[in-house]
């Protein structure tokens, strides 16, 4: 639920404002704006993946939320430079190139720095009222299908 209304948070206000950072990129130009949402991403993801608190974890998604404006910029700008004959066929290439760079850097980037740093949850953050269920799985001592169980 909490991880639900993270992600709606930062969908939320990059809702009120990405509109306001669009007109403001074609009056101001788009290269300002392009680092300003890098930045605020950056600055964003690292406040949700270094605090400790559910607070600072809301207010990383809404400074995330807030500055998250670097596809669309990037899809004006793309447009800006593209002739109408060639404009589909360069959006789908930016569209393409952002979701395949972003798989094939990221992912490894990521496996990377969990194998280095480790993958964990920050058991301070959880809520009071949130209690730490047992598994429904079984233990695998207890597991029937256990190496060796089906030998004759």
């Amino acid at each position: 639920m909490a991880l639900a209304t993270l992600m709606a948070t930062d969908a939320f206000f990059t809702l009120c404002t990405n509109n306001l950072w669009g007109t403001m990129s074609d009056k101001y130009g788009r290269k300002p704006f392009m680092c300003m949402s890098a930045v605020g991403i950056a600055l964003g993801a690292a406040l949700i993946s270094s605090s400790s608190s559910v607070a600072l974890w809301f207010l990383g998604a809404a400074v995330d939320g807030c500055t998250s404006c670097m596809f669309g910029i990037g899809q004006a700008y793309v447009s800006d430079i593209s002739g109408p004959e060639e404009l589909a066929g360069n959006i789908g290439l930016f569209m393409g190139l952002a979701a395949g760079v972003s798989f094939m850097f990221g992912i490894p980037i990521s496996a990377i720095l969990a194998a280095k740093v480790g993958y964990s949850t920050n058991a301070k953050a959880q809520s009071p009222h949130q209690k730490r269920r047992p598994s429904p799985l079984p233990r695998r001592d207890q597991c029937c299908c256990r190496p060796g169980s089906f030998d004759a």
